[in-house]
């Protein structure tokens, strides 16, 4: 019967997840518009036609749909079935393994602004500083009421370790560039995703992102067959919110091994 119930509670928890995703895929792309994200009701990003509840089936109306507009027949961004399937796959990980406290429903929170970031930053190169900021706080929060004193101390800390990791390469950048090598929003969204770590983990998490964007960049040289230098510019705020949510999906999934970096 155990082994029952958590099959049950693995599909409820992809099943939330999808939906999730859905929301999060809607409201990350109405942010690089005058969308309300709340208000406006779903409507096709081509045509304008508003959406019914069977359009609206987080993956499935996507595949029915051979992934196109049911009215105008315009290609659907990929942006909306990949957040849906991830967030579906974390939500199925979290449901079957995560402790709930108010130190998790922080961490669900912040996984959920950090998709909205990825999304906005693919979408439009945009990061959304209420957004961030928020999952600054709730790092901050969740530290404190972990470890207290300490936990708001090395919350701190990490955060402006965060800050100083982007920052300095980016002053180098600008020495001898003489231009921006990073958005304003890339600062504000490392130093939001510090406030959540420990020790040197901003670090990795930093370059680990750094690579992954330059690994899709000379993917799509080789796929287009153009110079890295005619490609348009990679949003580097979206790989770092992809490594990020990955980050705290391992720490709802206990993943302690992980963590041991924290004591490097």
């Amino acid at each position: 019967m155990a082994v029952i119930e958590q099959y049950i509670l693995v599909v409820f928890g992809a099943l939330v997840g999808a939906a999730i995703g859905s929301f999060v895929a809607a409201a990350g792309i109405r942010t690089t518009t005058t969308k309300s994200i709340v208000s406006t009701p779903s409507s096709c990003d081509h045509c304008g036609q508003p959406l019914r509840s069977r359009d609206l089936i987080p993956v499935i109306s996507f595949l029915i749909c051979r992934g196109r507009c049911r009215y105008c027949k315009s290609p659907l961004t990929w942006l909306y079935v990949g957040t849906e399937i991830s967030f579906a796959v974390i939500g199925a990980f979290v449901a079957s393994s995560a402790d709930w406290n108010l130190s998790t429903t922080a961490a669900c929170l912040s996984i959920i602004l950090l998709g909205i970031c990825v999304v906005s930053d693919f979408k439009a190169m945009l990061l959304p500083l209420p957004a961030m900021v928020a999952v600054g706080a709730l790092g901050l929060i969740s530290q404190t009421l972990d470890r207290g004193f300490d936990g708001m101390v090395g919350s701190l800390t990490a955060s402006a370790i965060a800050v100083a990791t982007i920052g300095i390469p980016g002053l180098l950048y600008w020495l001898v560039r003489r231009t921006q090598g990073f958005g304003e929003g890339d600062y504000w969204l490392m130093g939001a995703i510090g406030a959540w770590m420990h020790g040197i983990e901003p670090i990795l998490l930093f370059y680990t992102a750094t690579v992954l964007c330059l690994a899709s960049a000379i993917a799509e040289a080789l796929i287009s067959g153009k110079s890295l230098q005619y490609l348009e510019p990679k949003p580097i705020g979206a790989f770092i919110s992809v490594c990020a949510v990955i980050y705290l999906s391992a720490k709802l999934y206990k993943l302690e091994l992980y963590f041991d970096l924290a004591a490097l």
